[in-house]
């Protein structure tokens, strides 16, 4: 089957297909509207209702206007990073989300998700048990670590501490994996890995520094 939707009520389709509840738990959370475009192959059992074992799906899914009550990743996002917007209800002006499904597994193309002034990068499946596997990339802009200081000196080297303005810092960036399922998901944050970014941005600004003020001498 090739189904086209368009301007449909998450809520109700949610309540209305079975089909959607066990691929798309996810969707319980959201209040909107979306339209979507997929090209569907399955069996089909006696009583005329799809394996979902066996679907075979490749889709687009737009949502507009959505509201979305905490995630618990989120939020378990926004307290360990102390970003009170993870904390926050989300609403989305407009996301389009790229999917297939292979045997019952529903797989997620890359999108990115805007929270606040941060924006969350996001890839991954989902499974029938709603056991859940995303990686993800968290940028947190240089307005809010600077404002929250506090929250943020673990992961910018402390020699800059006191003279943060005067480098051009990038955004603070947070690899994350969150797992588990979806009523109880696992965050995992790689605080490494950010601190090695912000390390290698001074780096490569002494540098810069050092060079601009030998072709200074130079001349």
């Amino acid at each position: 089957m090739n189904i086209t939707v368009q301007n449909l009520s998450v809520q109700k389709a949610f309540t209305s297909f079975e089909t959607l509840r066990k691929i798309a738990p996810v969707f319980e959370q959201i209040d909107g509207q979306f339209s979507s475009t997929v090209k569907l192959q399955t069996e089909l059992l006696k009583d005329f209702s799809p394996n979902l074992s066996h679907i075979t799906c490749q889709g687009i899914l737009d949502l507009f206007n959505c509201d979305i009550e905490s995630l618990t990743a989120l939020t378990t996002i926004g307290s360990k990073l102390e970003l009170d917007a993870f904390r926050k209800p989300l609403n989305i002006k407009y996301l389009l989300i790229s999917f297939s499904i292979v045997d019952g597994k529903v797989e997620v193309n890359p999108f990115s998700l805007p929270i606040g002034e941060s924006s969350l990068s996001l890839a991954g499946y989902s499974k029938l048990d709603k056991v859940i596997h995303f990686d993800g990339l968290l940028s947190v802009p240089k307005k809010l670590y600077t404002e929250n200081n506090n929250g943020f000196n673990q992961y910018i080297p402390k020699s800059t501490l006191s003279n943060i303005d005067s480098f051009e810092w990038s955004d603070l960036e947070f690899d994350l994996n969150i797992g588990g399922t979806y009523i109880k998901p696992v965050v995992v944050i790689d605080f490494k890995s950010t601190k090695n970014r912000a390390k290698e941005n001074i780096k490569s600004q002494v540098k810069s520094k050092v060079d601009s003020q030998k072709e200074i001498l130079k001349k």
